[in-house]
């Protein structure tokens, strides 16, 4: 491995620019970081803005709760907006790094009511080209305790 400077999605190394993959290019502000904040965002505007920040425009989502998917950004938006309006005082992170692999991730969030662990479960989406999630499938591991 060749250590070096990383400017803006490059990587400096033996006197060469090189581009770093999506998968070396993830911090805390990726998009997985960014679409769980959209969880959290009580303000639509903000969260609507979180949500494009993330999300493909041919984005589709999925969970083990779902009769079918959500096959658009406004569509996960709605759901977002019923679920805060449903289950107040829940805030939702990540559980630990993102895990990418050519363009497919796995990242676990944690669920919690009052700073304590209400539920945690698994994503598992695939980014575009772009480095935003085109499309997200979640698994619990643990349901929510009542």
């Amino acid at each position: 491995m060749i250590a070096g400077l990383h400017i803006r999605g490059m990587l400096f190394a033996a006197g060469l620019f090189l581009p770093l993959s999506v998968e070396a290019q993830m911090t805390e502000t990726s998009p997985f970081s960014t679409v769980l904040s959209a969880w959290n965002e009580p303000d639509e505007t903000v969260r609507r803005a979180l949500i494009d920040d993330a999300l493909s425009v041919d984005f589709t989502y999925d969970d083990v709760h779902r009769n079918a998917p959500l096959t658009s950004r406004v569509a996960f938006e709605d759901f977002l907006t019923q679920f805060r309006a449903n289950v107040s005082g829940i805030t939702v992170r990540l559980d630990g790094p993102p895990e990418v692999l050519r363009g497919t991730a796995r990242f676990r969030f944690i669920m919690e009511r009052d700073g304590a662990p209400f539920s945690r479960g698994t994503y598992f989406a695939t980014l575009d080209e772009d480095g935003k999630i085109n499309r997200m499938i979640g698994f619990m591991d643990q349901e929510p305790s009542r």
